[in-house]
């Protein structure tokens, strides 16, 4: 799960930060770019000022917001303490058939690339 959420923030997050970055105006590029840290920061991490500076930086960026969520979701699954695999492969699932549905070639692509993900089987002695 670590591993996909590093990915998620490389091959996601920051490339669609950058591309709004560079859509945008002065004034909100920069915002922009001082909210890239918390979109992908663990959420319990966040103080309520930095979230309300998030909230400011993504109103100004409705794409931004969609893969913001979609990290929230992603995060969600790995969460679900006592979830069985079944219901976690569910889970991932659905959010991939999500992610392809958003219409962001970004999280398309790493939904794609999700789907490949086999599961270690575990040894047995």
């Amino acid at each position: 799960r670590f591993r996909v959420m590093d990915r998620f923030r490389r091959e996601v997050v920051k490339p669609m930060v950058a591309a709004e970055r560079a859509r945008a105006n002065a004034a909100t590029a920069s915002l922009l770019g001082r909210a890239r840290k918390l979109i992908t920061r663990e959420q319990s991490l966040v103080t309520e000022r930095q979230q309300e500076q998030l909230e400011i930086a993504l109103d100004q960026a409705p794409t931004l917001r969609k893969v913001y969520e979609a990290r929230l979701a992603l995060q969600q699954i790995w969460r679900e303490k006592g979830a069985s695999m079944d219901a976690r492969l569910e889970a991932l699932r659905t959010w991939c058939a999500e992610a392809e549905a958003s219409g962001i070639q970004a999280l398309r692509d790493f939904a794609d690339e999700l789907k490949s993900y086999t599961i270690p089987q575990r040894a047995t002695a």
